[in-house]
């Protein structure tokens, strides 16, 4: 009887063992050339660094520690590419459909949902922080100025919004309403000298740019001089509304909205920043701690 237990206790180890071992073998697709990279912990993999930690410093560690075209990671689930800088944008742009798809892990779908009632009052809340700036509040004000009483904005004015629209830039630039989004992989491809397997998923941000001193010069500081005509950023450095045939389709309307909303809010308000050193929490989705209170008082 001793015999017999002694025996099933080792034949349960053993298939322990052997189940342990093809859970763990690497597959076919994961002997290719891949990107450098780590996988971080089994199962979870960098999902705590990269939900928890700071995306931009997320991004910058790897790319400085393995390449600064691309690194591979596994992130909610997922074995992951990111695919770095202006070049990685330019080529994911090129090839949506082709080489890979939308995606999106189960795990943030509710995140995702709800990100689309809030980015656009979160961008305003921000622009409401910044727009105390002179300039402009004398670019509206001149606006107003040449409008008859009542008359309402027209196309021609939203065009002479120029200083305030590179401020929604800046701030877009600084702190992005969403930070990447995700593809899959439709076949295997190569990019930068590795293989990317069929089924694996791509990362796309704008982390890899935005916040990079070798795109903009002191990346920290609000400047919207960095958009006038002539001096702005090279192509695919800057692409808050995406790029190629996955680019936001609102662009123009999310335009009138936001320079309409300046526009009045210049012209009919005083306002005063209740809280201005309010923490900023969710980096992957910045939001006020507190909700940002603002004291408005009419002209």
């Amino acid at each position: 009887m001793e015999l017999m237990t002694l025996l099933l206790s080792l034949s349960l180890v053993v298939v322990s063992l052997a189940l342990a071992i093809f859970a763990f073998k690497p597959r076919q697709s994961d002997t290719k050339n891949l990107p450098p990279g780590s996988m971080g912990w089994p199962i979870m993999g960098e999902t705590l660094e990269f939900l928890f930690g700071k995306p931009e410093k997320f991004v910058f560690d790897r790319m400085n520690k393995y390449s600064p075209n691309i690194f591979k990671t596994n992130i909610l689930g997922e074995k992951t590419v990111v695919i770095c800088g202006p070049e990685g944008h330019k080529f994911l742009f090129s090839n949506e459909q082709k080489l890979f798809t939308a995606f999106r892990p189960h795990s943030t779908q509710k995140l995702s949902r709800s990100y689309q009632a809030t980015a656009a009052p979160i961008n305003f809340i921000y622009q409401l922080m910044l727009m105390n700036s002179f300039n402009v509040k004398t670019e509206q004000l001149e606006v107003s100025a040449s409008k008859k009483s009542g008359e309402l904005l027209d196309w021609d004015d939203l065009q002479k919004m120029k200083y305030s629209w590179n401020v929604v830039y800046e701030v877009m630039r600084l702190t992005p309403p969403l930070q990447g989004t995700y593809r899959e992989a439709l076949e295997d491809f190569s990019y930068a000298g590795y293989t990317i397997p069929k089924g694996w998923k791509l990362y796309w941000t704008v982390s890899t740019t935005n916040k990079s001193p070798k795109y903009f010069k002191d990346p920290e500081k609000f400047d919207p001089s960095r958009y006038e005509e002539g001096t702005g950023p090279a192509a695919y450095v800057f692409v808050p509304f995406g790029g190629g045939p996955r680019m936001c389709p609102g662009k123009e309307y999310a335009r009138l909205a936001i320079l309409t909303f300046i526009h009045n809010v210049v012209k009919r308000f005083k306002w005063e920043v209740l809280l201005p050193n309010e923490k900023i929490i969710g980096d992957m989705m910045p939001t006020p701690e507190k909700g940002l209170p603002v004291r408005l008082q009419c002209h």
